[in-house]
């Protein structure tokens, strides 16, 4: 979930997710339980924008059709 589609409110984020306003609320306190950031502190929307976006360019392993250790199985 991006920081952007919760910024409006959680009403106006779940309609736009196609979602209940309370599964938004719900996953944004357990985004902040396992990360430890809150989504209402900027800092912690920072660290958590840097930290998604390295993410998705951090590049995919290529895709394994096995080795000669799990061809056995």
């Amino acid at each position: 979930m991006s920081a952007r589609a919760v910024m409006p409110g959680h009403a106006q984020a779940a309609k736009r997710l196609y979602v209940h306003p309370n599964t938004v609320r719900l996953r944004l306190r357990r985004n902040a339980e396992r990360t430890g950031r809150s989504l209402t502190d900027p800092r912690g929307i920072t660290e958590l924008s840097l930290a998604l976006r390295a993410v998705r360019q951090t590049p995919k392993p290529p895709f394994s059709t096995g080795t000669a250790d799990t061809a056995d199985y």
